[in-house]
């Protein structure tokens, strides 16, 4: 995989508004795609995710798992702002990383939310008070957010030797593609945007399809002396 960026294969994609590229190193505003052979059973929440890095600096990185839903809606979750259940307590919310216990992160598409910091080209990360004062003015809708219980982080320089190492794939992703609320439902995003870069990184996509449907159908096989 080192070498796809120097692949002849097809280039991206960017039909629809939908497109992903590779990108050398990370930043904020990419996407990181976990390596499907990195994460086992103590870290199944990064099995096949797809993290938007929010902060990338010498101190350390920061991120999101985009998808991760949970069981739970945002009234499952305590605010200390009353207006923010009223608008958003039938918001899913979704699992961001394992680190930060009471943070909620809220990411947005809409501009019309005060105070709230681009991250990329259509998505911004705003205070859970200035979404829900984003709404009551109606200047945005509550589909128009989405919350992240905790999120993902890395020290000083631990990101950047991940990347090297191939623990992550780094990629440019739209805000339609990386937003993509059918496809945040689990892997099928991981897949989605490695299929959309194309060359090995579709080939790969496509190579772990393959595994888990022929893992699928050795467990449907009756045991031996049944």
């Amino acid at each position: 995989m080192e070498a796809a960026s120097g692949s002849s294969g097809p280039p991206p994609a960017f039909k629809d508004s939908k497109w992903a590229h590779a990108v050398p190193v990370p930043e904020a505003g990419c996407v990181l795609l976990a390596h499907p052979s990195m994460f086992g059973v103590n870290q199944q929440y990064f099995r096949l995710a797809a993290i938007l890095i929010l902060e990338c600096t010498e101190q350390g990185s920061l991120g999101i798992i985009l998808n991760r839903p949970t069981e739970h809606s945002l009234q499952d979750v305590r605010f200390t702002v009353g207006e923010a259940m009223d608008a958003f307590a039938s918001n899913k919310l979704y699992m961001g990383g394992d680190v930060g216990e009471s943070n909620v992160i809220v990411v947005t598409t809409s501009d019309a939310v005060e105070g709230a910091t681009q991250i990329a080209a259509g998505i911004r990360v705003a205070t859970v008070t200035a979404a829900a004062a984003a709404v009551k003015a109606g200047r945005a809708q509550p589909d128009d957010f989405r919350f992240y219980a905790q999120y993902s982080g890395w020290g000083p320089g631990q990101l950047q030797r991940e990347c090297k190492a191939g623990v992550w794939f780094v990629a440019a992703v739209s805000s339609p593609l990386a937003l993509d609320e059918q496809l945040a439902k689990g892997p099928e995003l991981w897949h989605e945007i490695l299929k959309t870069m194309g060359g090995p990184y579709s080939e790969l996509s496509e190579l772990v399809r393959e595994s888990e449907a022929a893992a699928r159908s050795q467990e449907q096989l009756p045991g031996e002396g049944a």
